[in-house]
């Protein structure tokens, strides 16, 4: 008797005891750092009447709904419509390194052609965003890079007159710098503000003062780059020389030199240096000159860039007054 009580007793305090179990289970579950449950259903055809493998594909098609029903939830509906391809490549294939972990809430519901389970899935969120970020689903946001005055003296032949912005009126005629313009849209590209306008300089007296000097000091440079407002002062030279013609007769030979300092507006200090030198061969000498300033001018802005982000960085969170 004495036992069968003990059994009952047991009983109940078993049966009140299991819904605390559940809800403490099921908060434990739901507490996975970066976790996302959700409720999901999957479905199988039964094929030659082997429910167990049917059984299978219905968890592996309610995981591949769990993915893409989290998926859905951190993006916004434009952009998940905009940018579907991209979403499909970030998540496919990838359910099994995506779902961190799933319970079968039901025994399935079969038919004698379907199968259907109800399944209950943690998603890991942040394995999701590193997906959208390589698949291109979402655009990493670029730090905010320094804006720049832009001194570059280009000299387009040996001995010839040399072009620079800050002649003011008269270096209008002579049209754009090759080196220079090719250095500002390729720092552009790269999130770089560039500026190298004289009509923005609103003070005659420096301007007449550095207006003859196409080799611009590097002080008067960083006050015309406070002037402006700019970050920074990227003070250098262009050159293009014909050389030695090692190709053959119909072609020439030239060398362009891109060289570059750039000095902090804040403290005047210099935070990077670059040259960098390219040969190009052409049978005329203008478009030879200018394919040689121009590539020189491109691999002296990639290397720039990096180095001006480096530099950067340490006070991108406090900006040199």
């Amino acid at each position: 008797m004495r036992n069968g009580v003990n059994r009952f007793l047991m009983a109940l305090l078993m049966g009140l005891a299991a819904p605390l179990l559940s809800v403490a289970a099921g908060a434990a579950w739901a507490q996975a750092p970066d976790a996302r449950a959700v409720w999901v259903i999957g479905q199988s055809e039964i094929k030659d009447g082997d429910q167990t493998a049917a059984r299978r594909a219905a968890i592996a098609d309610a995981l591949v709904a769990a993915v893409d029903q989290v998926a859905l939830s951190l993006l916004p509906e434009e952009l998940a419509r905009g940018r579907f391809q991209q979403l499909n490549r970030a998540l496919w294939g990838e359910t099994e390194a995506l779902v961190m972990s799933y319970e079968v809430m039901s025994a399935g519901f079969v038919s004698t052609v379907s199968y259907r389970i109800l399944v209950r899935a943690s998603v890991s969120a942040d394995r999701l965003k590193e997906r959208f970020a390589t698949a291109a689903v979402v655009e990493e946001k670029r730090p905010e890079m320094p804006s720049l005055a832009l001194f570059i003296a280009e000299q387009r032949m040996e001995g010839g007159p040399v072009w620079y912005w800050w002649r003011g009126a008269a270096a209008t005629g002579d049209g754009e710098g090759i080196a220079p313009g090719a250095m500002a849209a390729a720092l552009g590209e790269k999130g770089y503000t560039v500026m190298a306008d004289a009509a923005s300089i609103h003070d005659p007296e420096l301007m007449a003062r550095i207006g003859h000097d196409p080799y611009i000091e590097p002080s008067e440079a960083l006050a015309v780059a406070r002037l402006l407002g700019a970050d920074a002062a990227l003070v250098g030279t262009a050159a293009a020389r014909k050389t030695l013609n090692i190709i053959g007769q119909d072609l020439k030979t030239f060398s362009g030199t891109v060289s570059a300092r750039a000095f902090r507006a804040g403290d005047g200090q210099e935070i990077a240096a670059v040259t960098q030198t390219s040969v190009e061969s052409s049978a005329e000498d203008d478009p030879g000159r200018n394919a040689a300033l121009e590539k020189a001018a491109l691999l002296a802005a990639e290397d720039l860039a990096g180095r001006l982000a480096a530099a950067w960085a340490p006070a991108a969170g406090d900006p040199p007054e």
